[in-house]
């Protein structure tokens, strides 16, 4: 399978990814730094993704909108451009492979996920650095943009893992979605799948294309034998504590 831009590109590296093998083609190795945790070596690729210049100049006058110049677009860091470009297309080639990018922060305890899922700025990432302070044997599995293969119903770790770069290279099964929501107080509540529905799609990557949306929608109707909660916290560790015994029954004596 081919992702690849319009003109041929200097370098390329091969990772793998959600268990996908991804030969990723480039003109910035710089924009890639993240990747290095998943470095691979294999004979034959899954996917082959690349960005071409003009590719690389439409997320360049995305960026920057209104305030969009030639000068300006010439001194911006184009590695950084390059990897946006990519990440998109990576994403929207996983649903290919039952795999769906979901924006969250996905915290593990030995052999189970929870992916905790809100808008930027409603404080994912306090919650998961509670989690590694307070829950015994917690660690990140993606502080920000983890993907869940429907097929098997694991989530991985991913290079993109927001300005925190907290992510692990790893498959752990997917025991839980839960919708965060700020309040004064921590307090966490079983919810339908169709009171979690809302948060994912707003929170799961869906392409503009009718008929790659509904790839999307189909992947995201599959989570419905997910068990689903709603947190609502506040930033203090408490809070960390109060998810973990709601959602396991474990820890009381935390």
């Amino acid at each position: 399978m081919t992702a690849s831009g319009s003109s041929v590109p200097q370098q390329f590296f091969k990772v793998r990814i959600a268990d996908v093998n991804i030969e990723i083609e480039c003109r910035n190795p710089h924009g890639f730094s993240d990747y290095v945790s998943y470095l691979a070596k294999f004979d034959t690729p899954d996917l082959v993704v690349s960005a071409g210049a003009d590719e690389i100049e439409a997320e360049c006058r995305r960026v920057l909108g209104d305030r969009y110049d030639a000068a300006e677009c010439a001194a911006m860091e184009k590695g950084d451009m390059e990897a946006a470009v990519v990440f998109r297309k990576i994403t929207d080639a996983m649903l290919d492979f039952s795999t769906l990018f979901i924006h969250g922060a996905a915290i593990a305890v030995e052999d189970r996920c929870y992916i905790f899922s809100a808008p930027s700025g409603t404080g994912k990432t306090t919650h998961a650095v509670n989690w590694l302070r307070r829950v015994p044997g917690a660690y990140i599995v993606n502080g920000d943009k983890p993907l869940v293969n429907l097929d098997n119903m694991r989530v991985y770790g991913t290079p993109w893992c927001g300005k925190e770069h907290m992510s692990t290279n790893t498959g752990v099964p997917l025991a839980g979605l839960i919708c965060l929501e700020r309040s004064g107080d921590n307090a966490i509540t079983p919810i339908p799948f169709g009171m979690m529905l809302p948060c994912l799609l707003q929170q799961c990557y869906i392409p503009d294309s009718h008929a790659r949306a509904r790839t999307a929608y189909n992947l995201i109707g599959r989570l419905r034998q997910v068990p689903c909660w709603r947190l609502r916290c506040n930033p203090s560790e408490e809070s960390a504590l109060v998810a973990w015994r709601g959602l396991t029954g474990a820890g009381r004596d935390a």
